[in-house]
């Protein structure tokens, strides 16, 4: 399942959020506000399943967030929501996980 919700979020959620999640995709930098930042363990731990999955298919609006964040719900099942739900849920891990940058000074 987290396979099926990588894939899902890198075809639908990356161009925003970013390949690691991280609110630097290639189109965050046109929206204000920017896309939530889902490796930030704080913020994602505050948000329920429930939360992540209105977002997702009801979209920002619906949630009192950037309506700039679109409805999935015409676009991926409820079980496909769910999956991408699953791989957001580990994106904090990776995050902490990942080697560091190297310097580029």
């Amino acid at each position: 399942r987290e396979i099926v919700g990588e894939r899902l979020y890198l075809t639908y959620c990356a161009g925003c959020h970013g390949e690691t999640g991280e609110g630097d995709g290639l189109h965050s930098y046109t929206l204000n506000p920017p896309p939530a930042n889902h490796a930030d363990s704080l913020f994602m731990n505050a948000l329920s399943d429930q939360y992540l999955f209105d977002v997702i298919s009801k979209g920002g609006a619906s949630v009192g967030k950037s309506p700039e964040m679109p409805r999935w719900k015409d676009v991926l099942n409820k079980n496909e929501i769910e999956n991408v739900i699953i791989y957001v849920r580990t994106l904090p891990l990776r995050q902490n996980h990942r080697a560091p940058r190297e310097s580029t000074q």
